[in-house]
């Protein structure tokens, strides 16, 4: 059977989607009503969002993943960029600035392929930075601008690679709902309904693949 691997932050931990459990647990309840109702493809999902964790986190904690979880088919589903590109309270540079984001692109990358894993990278939305600099909760620093710098180095390591990993493109569709409508109060993360249309972006792009 195949299965499905989600590793990021507090958006795949489901941060503001209490009943739905994020867009990962979306994406999971669907494949297991799949499942139970003879529905292919229903792969199985596992998800492994912690608030805050970066990108060299996730390379760091991926092999043991891959090593417990991974059977046939494996599709991993990445959310990075948002923790990284943040800016700690009294601090003046991201928890990882970006050239060591594009390294640690690039060991992902290396992971992937060793163990014939099919890499899916989320886009993240945009966020409202007149309320997030500082982030009140934290105090810590979100900033579009320099999230939008970590996103397209995503994207262009997701298209670059061979072959081409799948890069989920989240601000256009955000944006088209207007007015930050699936953004939560918070300003910075996605609300249930937000949630509910990445969960649908990703169903779409496990189909495609499988």
């Amino acid at each position: 059977m195949a299965r499905v691997i989600v590793c990021g932050g507090s958006t795949v931990y489901g941060l503001h989607d209490p009943e739905g459990g994020g867009f990962a647990g979306r994406v999971k309840s669907t494949m297991m009503l799949r499942a139970a109702n003879g529905i292919r493809p229903c792969p199985e999902v596992y998800a492994f969002g912690i608030p805050g964790r970066t990108l060299p986190d996730i390379v760091a904690a991926l092999p043991n993943y891959i090593e417990t979880y991974a059977r046939g088919k494996t599709i991993g589903v990445f959310a990075v960029g948002a923790s990284d590109h943040r800016i700690g309270r009294g601090e003046s540079d991201p928890k990882v600035p970006l050239p060591a984001f594009r390294a640690a692109l690039g060991e992902l990358g290396e992971l992937c392929a060793k163990y014939t894993i099919s890499p899916v990278f989320l886009g993240f939305p945009r966020i409202d930075d007149r309320f997030t600099q500082p982030f009140h909760p934290t105090g810590e620093n979100f900033n579009d601008k320099r999230l939008r710098e970590y996103t397209e180095c995503v994207r262009t390591f997701a298209e670059s690679s061979e072959p081409p990993g799948y890069f989920v493109d989240m601000r256009e569709p955000f944006d088209e709902a207007g007015d930050f409508a699936l953004t939560a109060f918070d300003h910075l993360h996605p609300n249930h309904l937000g949630h509910a249309l990445i969960a649908d972006r990703v169903i779409t792009v496990i189909d495609d693949i499988l």
